[in-house]
């Protein structure tokens, strides 16, 4: 427990105390604590590792920096650029949106808060916060992958991206995305830069947004796509559930089922879709056909994205991956046909 020891001693110094009995869990790139101080206070610590020369820290310091009180979040505390920990108040009785929506729980009105949320986020003045190039989508791994990462890869990474940088439709489509989101005439905003449905916290119908360490000044379409994505993606990893309940014990699955399935999913979302674009909109979130097609385009590569996430504890990809890539592919290359899934919003301006 030598990394907890090291954050007990900081906590201490600046006056929080040292916990009393925490919780480590170490998700993604950093590791973080929760649980009771000996002050009585109840503490979530953030732990900027892997963060070479603190840029995630100082992004998410430059953003509680601007004294926005939107988006509601959890309450920053305190940050330390010394041990690079960020501290908060810890919130009892939350879930993510991702847990919501994998148990059919997240509701339109869940995704409305959310997309006012995003709505304000954007509205926030940039002062301070730098215009920085976002790493995903991973453009130049689209001609080339480095040999360390060849060499690490499984069996169902490699065919991903076989696949992906052999498919010319897939590699023009994401160099369009990086050519408008680096164009100095186009609109932007203040994005989140890695919107996912864990960051956001639910608590029975209060929602808040957490996690700004990628916080840039960037295309709003990134982190709009980034939301739709997930949850087209949270209704195509349910096809082997569906192909279960809909086909007879035995039956041998075919493309056309998974397609079929994958329609049918993509369409049960459509409300929760509306329902967080509509509300965008109606907090001051601008939204024409061109972003529209953005929109779609890092919504579809969101779920290759997500694919390719799934592939590292692979060696093969299987038919419903394989199909449900196939739906990420098609929404990516042909944006256009698939506005409709944002209702109005993508057409009123």
């Amino acid at each position: 427990m030598r990394d907890l020891a090291a954050v007990d001693e900081r906590l201490s110094a600046l006056g929080l105390g040292a916990f009393d009995g925490a919780v480590e869990t170490s998700l993604g790139r950093n590791k973080n604590f929760h649980g009771l101080a000996t002050t009585g206070q109840r503490l979530f610590v953030k732990w900027f590792q892997r963060d070479p020369g603190g840029e995630r820290f100082n992004r998410n310091h430059a953003f509680e920096a601007t004294g926005s009180t939107v988006p509601k979040r959890p309450t920053l505390i305190l940050d330390d650029a010394e041990l690079g920990i960020a501290v908060y108040e810890y919130i009892e009785g939350v879930e993510t949106a991702t847990l919501a929506a994998r148990e059919n729980r997240l509701t339109p009105g869940h995704t409305a808060t959310m997309g006012a949320l995003v709505s304000q986020l954007h509205a926030v003045e940039p002062v301070g916060i730098g215009r920085h190039r976002c790493a995903m989508p991973p453009d130049l791994l689209f001609d080339a992958m480095p040999l360390e990462m060849f060499l690490g890869a499984t069996g169902a990474e490699l065919e991903m991206w076989r696949l992906m940088q052999g498919d010319p439709e897939i590699v023009e489509a994401i160099a369009t995305l990086r050519r408008v989101e680096h164009r100095e005439d186009y609109r932007t905003v203040v994005v989140h830069g890695d919107l996912r449905l864990d960051q956001f916290l639910i608590n029975d119908d209060d929602v808040l947004l957490t996690d700004f360490e990628d916080v840039r000044i960037g295309d709003p379409a990134r982190d709009l796509g980034a939301v739709v994505g997930e949850l087209l993606y949270t209704a195509v990893i349910g096809i082997p559930g569906r192909l279960a309940e809909h086909l007879p014990y035995g039956a041998v699955v075919g493309h056309a089922d998974i397609l079929a399935e994958g329609s049918a999913a993509v369409e049960e979302q459509r409300p929760l879709i509306a329902g967080f674009m509509a509300a965008y909109r109606e907090h001051g979130g601008e939204v024409d056909v061109q972003t529209g097609e953005r929109i779609m385009r890092f919504a579809g590569w969101h779920m290759l994205d997500r694919m390719l996430v799934m592939s590292e504890r692979a060696n093969l990809i299987d038919a419903v991956t394989r199909g449900a890539a196939g739906i990420g592919r098609t929404i990516l290359v042909q944006p256009s046909e698939f506005l409709d899934l944002l209702s109005e919003s993508a057409h009123a301006h």
